[in-house]
């Protein structure tokens, strides 16, 4: 599944207030040229806590273990403050930023952070809405309350995707993944099993060298080496903030020890990094021996009016399965219109069925349905230029068939 490109993301980044540059990166040695450059804007916020951390559960304690280890982070508070500048549909894509994830009846003026630990088929949302609400929704698109635990409330849709509500959050979990994953989400939360910055010692100095700032992408441990393509990286983070008129971005890579940085020679550095600065320029290096930071500053006009007009619907969809007619009826129950042209019914192998949303409808939009008569699983993908996303529904794995 492929949703933003990380150029598409980096273009989408940040917001707030400019935010303080980490002092330990004064200037470095060897050959990164950065000795007599002056101190640019930044992007890290290490004087703001990073709050965000007690979401993100040790990968080892969902049952299966994960391979992955990182997050993404928004502050999407911070970008309404600056929604002069930038289209609306930009601040629906901050909210969205994963693409896929079902309808839950919240105004996107009550989000302030999207947060994804690990896997970005689970988001966590935050903000100042009722709880009731979200399961009134939830209740009216084909969930079923599940339980609860702690003082979240649990919900499962008819793909299989599952949702935990309280007031002013909602943890939601594609139909991928188990309820380990959201209850391993949950428990991070309450404390009650180990965090990724407290398992990770990279994770703990890498989160305390950056702070909160407004938009953060970071991986730790191996993932860190394998994604950069870097000997010895145990972290990487990609962060950005908007001030109105420009975008701060900067990109910082981690070692295990001090001095490991200065040994990395620049051209392995700009070529792992690539273009993931949205303007493609770097401004100035620095290093404080065991990390290595990237900064750029874009005046956002060169970018601002770069927004895909196809950005990634929000839907909540439902599928009613007739085992005994093996009859499959797939409904949009809420969330955004849709390009029918732009959805597809397939098999699990990719195969298109006979039927689709496009024979009958322009657009898909709530209560509108197609019925298939099949026992195959099923995918609903949506296309655009920019990316792809799938969901799925399995006859076989159906508790209870209607």
């Amino acid at each position: 599944m492929t949703f933003l490109s990380r150029r598409d993301l980096l273009r989408r980044a940040g917001a707030g207030a400019a935010a303080s540059s980490l002092g330990a990166l004064a200037g470095c040695s060897g050959v990164l040229p950065s000795d007599d450059a002056p101190e640019p804007d930044t992007a890290l916020a290490p004087d703001r806590d990073p709050t965000y951390r007690r979401w993100v559960p040790s990968p080892e304690v969902p049952e299966d273990g994960l391979d992955f280890v990182g997050y993404w982070y928004l502050d999407v508070r911070a970008l309404r403050a600056h929604e002069d500048q930038l289209p609306e549909s930009l601040y629906k894509r901050f909210a969205n930023v994963r693409g896929g994830q079902d309808a839950f009846g919240i105004a996107f003026e009550d989000i302030e952070a999207v947060i994804n630990p690990m896997p970005l088929w689970t988001s966590v949302v935050v903000g100042s809405y009722d709880a009731d609400a979200v399961v009134e929704t939830l209740l009216g698109t084909g969930y079923e309350e599940m339980g609860t635990r702690g003082e979240f409330t649990l919900f499962e849709g008819t793909l299989g995707q599952r949702a935990a509500v309280k007031d002013g959050a909602v943890i939601w979990t594609h139909e991928l993944y188990g309820n380990d994953l959201l209850e391993a989400v949950i428990d991070a939360h309450r404390g009650e099993v180990p965090r990724l910055h407290e398992y990770s010692d990279a994770a703990a100095a890498l989160t305390e060298a950056i702070g909160r700032p407004d938009r953060i992408q970071s991986s730790v441990g191996v993932d860190a080496e394998e994604r950069l393509e870097i000997t010895r990286a145990n972290g990487y983070a990609q962060l950005a903030d908007f001030d109105g008129e420009r975008s701060h971005e900067s990109f910082v890579v981690q070692f295990p020890e001090a001095q490991q940085a200065e040994a990395l020679d620049e051209s392995v550095l700009r070529d792992a990094v690539g273009d993931r600065l949205s303007g493609g320029g770097v401004d100035a290096v620095r290093t404080d021996g065991r990390r290595i930071r990237l900064d750029g500053t874009t005046p956002t006009a060169e970018f601002g009016a770069d927004v895909d007009g196809t950005t990634e619907p929000v839907v909540t969809w439902t599928v009613e399965y007739d085992a005994f007619a093996s009859k499959l009826t797939v409904e949009h129950a809420a969330g955004d219109p849709v390009d029918a042209d732009r959805l597809t019914l397939e098999t699990d192998v990719g195969d298109s069925y006979d039927r689709q949303f496009a024979d009958e409808y322009e657009t898909v939009g709530p209560e509108d349905s197609v019925t298939l008569f099949t026992d195959e699983p099923l995918r609903i993908r949506w296309r655009s230029e920019s990316g792809t996303f799938i969901r799925q529904f399995d006859p076989s794995d159906s508790a209870s068939p209607r």
